[in-house]
């Protein structure tokens, strides 16, 4: 048997202690869905970036590394073009 959601209401007016356990009921299950949401969160982060799991254990920050990789990434493409340059010298 189903109530209708103004009837259900009414009774939880009329008994406090009915209200009481669908309350806790109803955050009990909000709770529950907000941890499995974080997880499944987690799970799909860890499949889309599978070396981030220990990432902060050196104690840098993500910017820092970004930042550390963008310089080393340009001294080693300009050392790429001169050793390039070189070659086509060397070749003429």
């Amino acid at each position: 048997m189903c109530l209708k959601k103004n009837k259900f209401k009414e009774l939880l007016e009329d008994y406090p202690d009915a209200r009481k356990f669908y309350m806790n009921r109803a955050w009990a299950r909000r709770s529950e869905f907000r941890r499995r949401a974080k997880k499944h969160e987690r799970k799909l982060k860890n499949l889309q970036n599978p070396g981030t799991k220990g990432a902060k254990k050196d104690g840098k920050s993500k910017k820092e590394k970004l930042s550390k990789k963008k310089d080393s990434g340009s001294s080693n493409s300009s050392q790429d073009n001169e050793s390039e340059k070189k070659k086509k010298d060397g070749n003429s």
